[in-house]
């Protein structure tokens, strides 16, 4: 089921999924935005889900011993395969609240808060390590965006992020541009550092991530895009340090019908 409202102001979407076979809730979520009179735009999400979808080929995650629902009906009854695929489905929780402000007529300032958490999974049937539950998650975003600064259609972002997660702290500063060179020309090149603190070793880890994509409309309905980019990682150990490198290319068409 959804229910859906707009206006000028204000807009409230919310979904609702029920499993009627395992009688259970596989989806709720809300989403709400709402523009005050000074501009400043509001926006709230409410997420709970079922992490996967609920569905009986859940069963055969961390199977060791069956790739197939009918291979496991050989060694186990169809409600415990039912019992299996509920223990391996996850519950994730996530609320975000978030609000965005022009300063000018081409800056605008934007921040938001979340907050997350993942339950464990339960072992069972051949699957004897359960996936453990995560701490509560907390996501802090801060941008500032910039539009129509050195030519009409040009949109810079940039980016302040802390992440304070069950397994690491991780802080981010980015930068996300576009520019238009033609009409049917767009480049869009990006970068990001993260320094992550690993709890569990207590080691510090240096992470950078730049990127590029060219995109060109060759046609109305077609365009080719190209994207290159590399992450270079440096992490300082109790032993010592590690690096790796890693680069990649993509290549590809986008067709709108």
């Amino acid at each position: 089921g959804e229910l859906r409202y707009f206006d000028p102001k204000r807009s409230f979407f919310t979904l609702v999924d029920y499993d009627i076979f395992y009688n259970q809730l596989n989806t709720a979520q809300m989403q709400g935005n709402w523009t005050t009179s000074s501009d400043i735009t509001v926006n709230m999400v409410l997420d709970y889900r079922n992490s996967p979808i609920l569905t009986t080929s859940n069963a055969l995650q961390g199977e060791p011993v069956f790739t197939t629902i009918e291979e496991m009906l050989t060694g186990f009854t169809e409600d415990q395969v039912y019992g299996f695929a509920e223990d391996r489905t996850a519950t994730s929780k996530l609320a975000t609240l978030g609000l965005t402000r022009p300063v000018s007529e081409r800056l605008q300032v934007s921040g938001d808060v979340t907050l997350s958490k993942l339950s464990g999974t339960v072992a069972s049937g051949n699957v004897t390590v359960p996936n453990p539950a995560t701490d509560n998650e907390f996501f802090y975003n801060l941008q500032l965006i910039g539009s129509n600064l050195i030519k009409p259609g040009d949109i810079t972002i940039l980016g302040l992020r802390f992440i304070d997660a069950t397994t690491s702290d991780t802080t981010s500063l980015s930068i996300n541009t576009r520019y238009p060179v033609t009409t049917d020309f767009r480049v869009n090149p990006r970068f990001r550092v993260d320094f992550r603190k690993n709890l569990s070793d207590g080691s510090e880890q240096f992470i950078y991530r730049p990127s590029a994509r060219i995109t060109w409309r060759a046609k109305r309905r077609f365009r080719l895009e190209a994207e290159l980019g590399g992450e270079w990682s440096d992490r300082e150990i109790v032993t010592g340090s590690t690096e790796s490198r890693s680069y990649f290319v993509n290549l590809g068409y986008r067709a709108d019908f």
